[in-house]
């Protein structure tokens, strides 16, 4: 008797058809031998009788197993999975380790870290310990965002196996989550110990000095990984290019971090990181046409991260087209409305094109999601100042009933607004540092009280803040510290005219030296949080 196409697909290989006939001898005396020829490496072989048995009994475990071993040999993925699956299905409650573990790597191969792990753990479970399946495991953890639970499983791998470089390379990375970068190292190291020829190791060990501000160790880290693994099809070539170009831009090495940039896009033309990083560096240089172009692309290829819209942003205002810069910033606060340098950027736009009452809605805004960042206090209380004058200026013109003069947001200068949240690349020096500034008309600076009076010399450093003039601020509240070390608030505020002038290394130096002084110092730690990030660091 035929078996209908219907009864195949009801039924789904599970079950012999109706006039199949079942040999369950043959079938176990085929998977017997089939065993013996995995054993000796004859895997096609094997592959072959593995067939053979299931066509005699379609249910033979035995043949299953072996029959997933191959497909995982082959990364067969699915069909591996699928074999597994009927095989728990046929053991039921009492399902062997082994066949855990195997169907955990078939779901692991398929990108479902959650399926795999939860396998992984049940064969842990069922008493099977090995290094393999421990660090299967752990690699499970660190995608799915558990960087403890993967230390935990990566620990074991190593306490099973001392002499297997890949553990100490994963508890290193899963380490490097959990903002532990100098143990993260010490594990790169082990593992550079056992495989000095280790590309992978380097390139680890290069992101993690970057996030310790370690720049020239990253840059060296990176280059020696570039030198072991020269080939243009390693998966990691972009990344490392991007990220070592990053570390050079924080170095001011501009003309070598776009060369870097520029190789890296070769490497993968979909690395949306590494374009929105040269679009950074391209509207630094004031190249704004091929900074719009790059940060155009970023957005294409990656059209839910906010930070590239902010940034494309503020190309279109730097071209004068406001409209579609507003839009972007518009953008970026739909796709995450808790972002506060989006809410920052929109309302700075609004602020520089005189539209000072939605600016400072924007802007107040900004200040309840980072209530203590220091540049939305600065262009919320200018905002503030321009309404209060206009709206001034408005009356008394009613009174007099004169037409108030129209102004041209057209033709405001415009500021690109630092996104020190967002890494451009990765870490190390990662993060997008603020655009230069674009200066307003600048006024006399307030007058210094004579006689070396260092209060004196932070009220007028503070002064100079307030109209963004930041190198002469610089200038001032450095001679207050002079006359004074431990004058805490112009330590402080001199860090932050360093942050607004990109030099983030001299910024934390002064926020660290202020929380020395006064460990609670809430403004400073605000401050240094902001500092650390624009380096590429977490706290």
């Amino acid at each position: 008797m035929r078996c209908s196409l219907l009864t195949v697909l009801v039924l789904a290989l599970m079950v012999p058809c109706a006039g199949q006939k079942v040999d369950s001898r043959k079938a176990e005396r085929l998977a017997a031998q089939a065993g013996k020829l995995e054993k000796e490496g004859k895997a096609a072989e094997a592959a072959a009788l593995y067939t053979q048995a299931l066509e005699a009994d379609p249910n033979n475990v035995a043949a299953l197993k072996g029959q997933a071993k191959t497909f995982l040999s082959q990364q067969r993925y699915s069909d591996a999975a699928a074999s597994l699956q009927r095989v728990v299905k046929l053991q039921k409650k009492d399902v062997e380790a082994e066949v855990l573990h195997l169907l955990g790597d078939a779901q692991k191969g398929v990108k479902n870290p959650a399926f795999a792990a939860a396998a992984y753990e049940q064969a842990i479970a069922g008493g099977r310990q090995t290094a393999q399946l421990y660090r299967s495991l752990g690699e499970c953890r660190i995608e799915l965002g558990q960087p403890k639970l993967a230390v935990d499983a990566l620990t074991q791998a190593i306490r099973l196996r001392l002499d297997n470089p890949e553990p100490y390379v994963l508890r290193g990375r899963a380490l490097a989550q959990l903002n532990q970068y100098r143990d993260a190292i010490e594990d790169f190291d082990r593992a550079l110990y056992l495989k000095p020829d280790y590309a992978e190791a380097y390139f680890e060990k290069g992101y993690a000095q970057g996030q310790l501000g370690q720049f020239d160790r990253a840059v060296a880290s990176f280059t020696v990984a570039l030198k072991l693994r020269p080939d243009p099809g390693w998966p990691l070539r972009s990344r490392t290019l991007g990220y070592r170009g990053a570390a050079l831009e924080t170095q001011g090495k501009n003309d070598a971090a776009l060369a870097d940039y520029n190789a890296a896009m070769q490497a993968d033309p979909t690395n949306a990181r590494v374009l929105n990083a040269r679009g950074d560096l391209y509207a630094l240089q004031g190249k704004h046409d091929l900074a719009l172009a790059d940060r155009e692309r970023a957005v294409e290829l990656d059209p839910a991260n906010p930070y590239f819209y902010i940034a494309r942003g503020s190309s279109y205002h730097q071209l004068g087209q406001h409209e579609k810069g507003l839009a972007d910033r518009t953008k970026a606060i739909e796709i995450q409305p808790e972002l506060a340098t989006a809410w920052l950027a929109r309302g700075s736009a609004r602020y520089l094109l005189k539209d000072y009452a939605r600016a400072v809605e924007d802007l107040m805004q900004a200040q309840r999601l980072a209530p203590d960042d220091e540049e939305t206090k600065a262009v919320l209380a200018k905002a503030r100042e321009a309404l209060e004058r206009e709206r001034a200026s408005e009356q008394a013109s009613a009174t007099l009933q004169v037409k108030p003069r129209e102004q041209k947001p057209a033709s405001a200068p415009v500021v690109e607004v630092a996104v020190a949240e967002q890494p451009k690349v990765g870490p190390p020096a990662a993060v997008a540092a603020p655009p230069k500034q674009v200066e307003a008309p600048k006024p006399a600076a307030p007058p210094v009280a004579a006689g070396g009076n260092a209060e004196a010399h932070h009220k007028a450093g503070r002064a100079l803040l307030a109209q963004e003039r930041f190198e002469e601020a610089v200038e001032e509240l450095s001679k207050a510290i002079e006359i004074n070390p431990n004058h805490a608030l112009a330590i402080n505020a001199r860090g932050y005219a360093q942050m607004r002038l990109r030099r983030h290394t001299e910024a934390l130096r002064d926020f660290d030296r202020a929380l020395a002084l006064d460990p609670n110092y809430q403004n400073a730690k605000q401050n240094r949080a902001a500092a650390r990030r624009a380096l590429g660091l977490k706290d």
